[in-house]
């Protein structure tokens, strides 16, 4: 959006709401639907060019997305993005902005993008190359997460002024009742000073009043920011039935629902992607899919998980595009006693392995360490015991799955090889513009292919320990392995 769109959506406020406003803005923190990882990331196709997107999510809203959009196979394109809102769709949407061509580089655009209302947006990116025209659909969502109270300097520099400010209110309003009636020459009577000490004293009450009112104006608008507007991860109830085949119950509770409250939809036909890290040393892992039982509540066969506290993530997509995931813990006193069968066909667990046995999934390292908020590649092979390669096998939709969380749990991310966004998202946005192309890319293409190696774009959000669980299948079966990386 041009700034002068922007400037007219903000003319009817007056300045202390438009400096209230803008200090606003200035303490909010990004937002994102995955736990601390706040960045989006897309590897896919508009039209007949590959391109790979990342963008930075607003610090509020409204607010300014940075988007970047890189068109590795061309030496020259043209590139346009616009931010569309799942419920406005593309005719109520401003005219796409040009991404500009980096400076020193031959393929990477830029652009910035205002997102002016929460809720479920996509950024649709146009590329034009001699290869062709095509749009590809990248989603994300526009809240803000978090909320950082006022730095000392700024509240210290507002406190003087405004003291200063009221003091000289005050001084005026005294010195026009002293001596606005009085000759040039001619001193104020003990009168005139009586009555300019009584108007100097009301004066001070109901500018007090005034700011006490203006205080608790600013106290409503920042509880409701707090309950309506900023984001908060949403949470699960979670409890394990006992018996010789444990299940889990869970529930997804009221206020998780406050941001968005379309129903929910289901992702490579699950209506929700439940994962389990064990507490102590992530060494247990299970990717459920749990059946809704009814509304908001869901149950799945426990897997044979040892005794201890889990983690919880559970991804879910709703009717609007929205997409979060929800947190939660667990505590599991044994283990099924029974051999299990899943509720799910495709549900898996995995325990790493303490022996140094050789793993069929193997990590290449594009560099030797990893740097925070650099992107990057997480490369993958797969082969057999005997070190030959196999052929992948679609899994939900994908060639892989690779889920990232940092040691202490501050960050997870659930990764495909097309990045962080949702397909699903995607889908329901080519749909309301009645223009399946937008969705109509080859499995091969956006997924990668069952022959070649994994890669999976993405950029560590903080440093740390991180632990990478890639999922694929091959000879009918699910496999799951576990690496460990640091980032520096």
């Amino acid at each position: 959006m041009d700034s002068p769109v922007l400037l007219e959506n903000f003319a009817h406020l007056n300045p202390v709401q438009f400096l209230l406003l803008s200090i606003l803005l200035l303490l909010s923190l990004p937002a994102s639907a995955h736990i601390g990882s706040p960045n989006v990331f897309f590897d896919g196709m508009a039209g007949s060019n590959r391109i790979t997107v990342s963008i930075t999510p607003p610090l509020v809203v409204p607010g300014l997305a940075s988007i970047n959009v890189r068109v590795p196979n061309s030496a020259k394109a043209a590139v346009s993005v616009l931010p569309v809102r799942w419920d406005a769709g593309t005719k109520g949407a401003p005219p796409p902005d040009p991404a500009l061509l980096v400076k020193g580089t031959s393929n990477l655009y830029s652009a910035q993008l205002w997102l002016m209302n929460s809720g479920a947006y996509s950024v649709f990116v146009n590329v034009e190359t001699d290869q062709g025209k095509g749009t590809a659909v990248v989603p994300l969502n526009s809240i803000a997460q978090t909320r950082q109270p006022m730095p000392p300097w700024m509240g210290t520099l507002f406190l003087t002024v405004g003291a200063i400010l009221v003091l000289l209110l005050i001084a005026i309003v005294g010195g026009a009742v002293r001596e606005s009636t009085l000759a040039p020459t001619a001193l104020p009577a003990p009168p005139q000073l009586l009555r300019s000490r009584l108007a100097m004293t009301i004066a001070t009450i109901l500018i007090t009043l005034v700011l006490l009112v203006g205080k608790r104006w600013w106290d409503t608008v920042d509880s409701h920011f707090r309950n309506n507007r900023l984001f908060q991860t949403g949470v699960l109830k979670a409890s394990v039935t006992p018996g010789a085949t444990p299940e889990l119950e869970i529930a997804i509770e009221a206020k998780s629902w406050k941001q968005d409250a379309t129903p929910l939809v289901p992702e490579h036909g699950k209506l929700m992607h439940l994962f389990l890290v064990h507490r102590e040393d992530a060494k247990a892992f299970a990717h459920l899919h749990p059946l809704q039982t009814r509304e908001h509540h869901f149950r799945a066969t426990l897997p044979p998980l040892p005794s201890g506290d889990y983690h919880l993530y559970a991804d879910i997509t709703q009717e609007s595009g929205f997409a979060q995931t929800l947190t939660g813990m667990v505590s599991i006193a044994h283990s099924p006693s029974a051999p299990v069968t899943f509720s799910d066909e495709d549900d898996s667990f995995h325990f790493t392995a303490t022996s140094q046995e050789e793993k069929l999934l193997r990590l290449e390292l594009p560099q030797k360490e990893y740097r925070r908020n650099e992107q990057t590649n997480l490369l993958f092979t797969v082969h057999d015991r005997a070190g030959n390669r196999v052929l992948l096998q679609p899994y939900m939709g994908m060639y892989g799955h690779a889920i990232i969380r940092r040691h202490d749990g501050a960050v997870f991310t659930h990764l495909h090889p097309l990045g962080t966004v949702s397909m699903k998202s995607q889908e329901l946005f080519a749909r309301r513009e009645k223009n399946p192309r937008l969705f109509q890319n080859p499995a091969d293409l956006i997924c990668g292919k069952p022959d070649e190696d994994l890669s999976f774009p993405y950029a560590f959000p903080e440093t740390g320990e991180y632990h990478i669980w890639l999922q694929t299948r091959f000879h009918n079966q699910i496999h799951t392995e576990r690496f460990t990386v640091q980032v520096r």
